[in-house]
């Protein structure tokens, strides 16, 4: 690897790192502790009836059975590690490279006297370091975060069992965007989600391919997540006439993020466009969801 590439990677890790010690709180205060949209089977569901129904699919696509091994790719603060490991009874790893999101993950494991969960901190890059096979793994709503998308998911393949599944579940831009559309709209999406990039539907057809996956399923489902993004919209244009700079402050005032007090700040604001930008993007038809299951 270049050195210039190395110096990104190791920017791209600490940048996801801060800016999830910075929304983890304020996020969980507004949507709650699952930290994904909710893919609605039903659009008069609830929040929480359409995301334990996704969650259900999650569990059931992947395969995974009483007593085998589960990984949870980018775990968050843990729920749906824990949620597999209480449901699905099974080994559960979860990996995260932020400190502050692992904190809370072990803490509600052991809140749960859960015995069968663990979290590392550990890129997805490097999940051979944990020396296991896997029955099953779990990459939901953290593809967007990869910067190398293809490479960190041949290495998820090597640590799965044969006929092991990978569930993923991501945000995606359209195939075949046009040069305005992806200039006025999804880059101004990427940034103020602080994603690399996102993939289409199709490249992740055809890279899970060339490491060897047989696609089980591939599916654009944003029409079931559209929802969430309207619901974010309203948070969003709710919290901006409610702000104030003690409130803004109080979002990034953990430990974790105080060296970093400017930036933090920018990403705070951030959110703010963010959430407006999905929305846009999503009516422009620009950005997608996707859910895939796959298997080795």
């Amino acid at each position: 690897m270049a050195s210039h590439e190395k110096r990104t990677l190791e920017d791209c890790r600490e940048q996801v790192s801060l800016y999830y010690s910075v929304i983890t709180e304020p996020y969980r205060r507004l949507w709650g502790d699952y930290f994904h949209p909710a893919i609605y089977e039903n659009p008069e569901d609830s929040l929480e009836t359409a995301l334990e129904k996704t969650h259900r699919r999650f569990i059931r696509d992947s395969h995974i059975q009483s007593g085998g091994s589960a990984l949870d790719l980018g775990c968050g603060i843990g729920s749906f590690s824990c949620l597999l490991a209480e449901s699905a009874n099974c080994q559960v790893v979860g990996v995260n490279i932020c400190d502050f999101q692992l904190r809370k993950a072990r803490a509600l494991a052991k809140n749960k006297a859960l015995e069968n969960v663990v979290f590392e901190n550990l890129e997805i890059m490097d999940v051979a370091r944990l020396q296991k096979k896997f029955d099953a793994a779990f990459l939901i709503d953290v593809g967007c975060h990869l910067y190398d998308k293809e490479k960190a998911l041949a290495k998820v393949y090597e640590v799965l069992r044969e006929r092991g599944r990978l569930v993923i579940a991501d945000w995606l831009e359209r195939d075949h965007l046009n040069s305005f559309e992806k200039e006025l709209l999804i880059d101004p999406m990427n940034r103020y989600w602080n994603f690399p990039y996102m993939e289409s539907l199709g490249g992740y057809e055809r890279f899970l391919k060339r490491i060897g996956f047989k696609i089980i399923l591939a599916e654009d489902v944003s029409e079931q997540t559209r929802k969430n993004w309207e619901r974010f919209y309203k948070i969003a244009l709710d919290e901006v006439g409610t702000m104030s700079i003690k409130k803004l402050i109080s979002y990034v005032a953990n430990p974790s993020v105080i060296r970093h007090a400017k930036k933090s700040v920018q990403l705070a604001k951030n959110q703010f466009y963010a959430n407006v930008f999905t929305k846009v993007c999503f009516e422009a038809g620009v950005f997608r969801y996707g859910y895939l299951v796959v298997e080795k």
